[in-house]
């Protein structure tokens, strides 16, 4: 979609990383491992799974310097969960055990301790970007997780949710583009084009961002 991608990881030197973020047009934070809970004031559920409190520390760092910019920021899975936290949102830490559905619903499948892919339909809310860019009140999607949104973060709403009343995808209320999917649309691509309006859409903010910005310089 036309954008230059800027690694930012926990080994690079502080500085570098600390001039990349004030560099780069938008932020996008990818999937990954499950988030320490007392981050979010829990206790670890028995059920949970590797953390890394030095990757979420960097993550909420690189949030800050996003909000403080206004710059776009786009989040998948993990991601999606992480920017909630950032907003004081809270995670369910282990779907299957925390929140009781008789729905069936499967959010992850495991084989021989790897995921495998498996879907589940989620409803769009009509006036929110995920409905406008998927253009259907329901979708069919990927599921990986076993963590989810619990408590909404400030200024943030539902976007879209599962049957079961998991969330689906987060925006923000106000402010500069700020929105998260529980599924992974990279991994649709490209047998579904659609998808890709996510990352059109995300990359497109960036672009404006840009525009913006040299216009004050």
């Amino acid at each position: 979609w036309g954008a230059e991608i800027v690694p930012l990881t926990p080994s690079d030197p502080a500085s570098e990383t600390a001039a990349r973020l004030q560099q780069i047009d938008g932020l996008l934070i990818p999937g990954g491992d499950d988030m320490d809970p007392l981050l979010y004031g829990e206790r670890p559920h028995p059920k949970l799974e590797k953390v890394n409190r030095v990757f979420d520390e960097f993550e909420l760092a690189a949030l800050e310097v996003a909000e403080k910019r206004e710059i776009p920021v786009f989040g998948i899975c993990r991601g999606h969960q992480i920017m909630n936290v950032f907003r004081g949102g809270t995670l369910w830490q282990d779907i299957p055990t925390q929140t009781a559905s008789e729905s069936g619903i499967l959010h992850r499948l495991r084989n021989d301790g790897r995921s495998a892919l498996c879907t589940h339909t989620i409803r769009l809310e009509p006036e929110s970007i995920v409905g406008e860019l998927l253009s259907s009140p329901t979708v069919e999607v990927n599921s990986y997780h076993h963590q989810a949104v619990k408590k909404l973060g400030d200024g943030l709403r539902t976007t879209a949710s599962s049957a079961d009343g998991i969330v689906e995808a987060i925006e923000t209320t106000s402010g500069p583009f700020f929105t998260g999917v529980q599924f992974h649309p990279e991994k649709m691509l490209p047998e579904r084009a659609e998808f890709g309006r996510l990352f059109e859409t995300f990359v497109d903010a960036a672009r404006r961002f840009r525009a913006i910005e040299e216009g004050l310089r």
